[in-house]
């Protein structure tokens, strides 16, 4: 009967490990003092492509022998919250982290046997450094797009005033030639700011 057991096991992890090796996600498995035990083909890849950055924390790093290695002493994960990843209370751990010049993430969810006891964890990381420069473009085109609307507005004003200044202008008759220079300057310069942002809405929106 165990031998049985043992089998139906045997054939169980295969086909897990079948699985996380056919999924394009980069998997990893951690003891629960945090000693990588498994990398997916997807994960032994990943290293691969970014050894340059993972050497740039941890020199002569070979992606090859990962596999044994401490997550502590690889400096992925900042020395405050290393703690945390062995306590299954306080996971998953999601966080955005630089390596070198690439920046990943990496999410750490915990493990447990049929019995509830915690057994380790498994993680995941990828590429991240496009996406944050991405939302970083975006914030700031809509930052942007924000500070163009407080300047429409403020060319609007100006026209408003610009053409009050010229009825006091007339209405002043020689009294008011003042009035008169400020009012063209100020269409002018209202001109001016429209023709600029005009350009620049043409330029952002390619």
């Amino acid at each position: 009967m165990d031998e049985m057991n043992y089998k139906l096991r045997d054939e169980e992890s295969a086909r897990i490990s079948c699985t996380l090796n056919n999924t394009a996600t980069a998997i990893f498995i951690m003891t629960p003092e945090l000693e990588i035990a498994y990398l997916n083909t997807a994960s032994a890849n990943f290293l691969k492509e970014y050894t340059k950055a993972f050497s740039s924390i941890y020199p002569g790093m070979n992606p090859e022998h990962v596999v044994g290695m401490n997550l502590e002493e690889m400096g992925i994960i900042p020395d405050d919250k290393i703690a945390r990843l062995k306590d299954p209370e306080k996971l998953p751990y999601a966080k955005f982290v630089d390596v070198g010049d690439e920046k990943f993430h990496v999410t750490i969810n915990p493990l447990f046997d049929d019995g509830g006891k915690f057994i380790g964890s498994a993680g995941e990381w990828w590429w991240a450094t496009e996406y944050l420069n991405s939302q970083e473009d975006t914030q700031k085109v809509t930052e942007m797009n924000g500070a163009i609307e407080v300047i429409d507005n403020i060319t609007f004003q100006s026209d408003i005033l610009s053409m009050n200044a010229a009825v006091e202008a007339a209405n002043a008759g020689k009294h008011g030639q003042a009035f008169g220079i400020i009012a063209k300057e100020m269409r002018e310069l209202a001109q001016n700011t429209r023709t600029v942002m005009k350009e620049l809405k043409s330029s952002m929106s390619g």
